[in-house]
């Protein structure tokens, strides 16, 4: 396992909402203790901060860092990709959202 911030290993908790996990810090979780942890960084957009409901349902969420985005905020340059093998591996997969690869 590996933390979806900053990619090291380590000590980590898991988001409620899906199998990402973190480090329990102000840098990576943005929490210093796990009762505060609600969601990961994949459930608000990178730059509005819109969740899945404010963002008409959908948010992209890159496949290779922690950023996701609505609409109005996808990077120009992202690129759609079909699955996230690795979510797939560990049975998630999101029904409000797609997945991308913003660079």
């Amino acid at each position: 396992d590996f933390c979806q911030v900053c990619g090291d290993g380590g000590s980590l908790i898991g988001c409620p909402r899906c199998p990402i996990a973190l480090h329990l810090n102000r840098k990576c979780a943005g929490v210093q203790n796990a009762k505060e942890l609600m969601f990961c960084t994949h459930h608000n957009c990178a730059e509005c901060g819109k969740n899945t409901s404010h963002a008409g349902g959908w948010l992209y969420r890159c496949n290779a860092c922690p950023n996701a985005y609505c609409e109005d905020h996808l990077p120009p340059t992202a690129r759609i990709i079909n699955t996230n093998e690795r979510m797939e591996k560990m049975n998630y997969f999101v029904h409000n959202g797609i997945y991308i690869h913003c660079d």
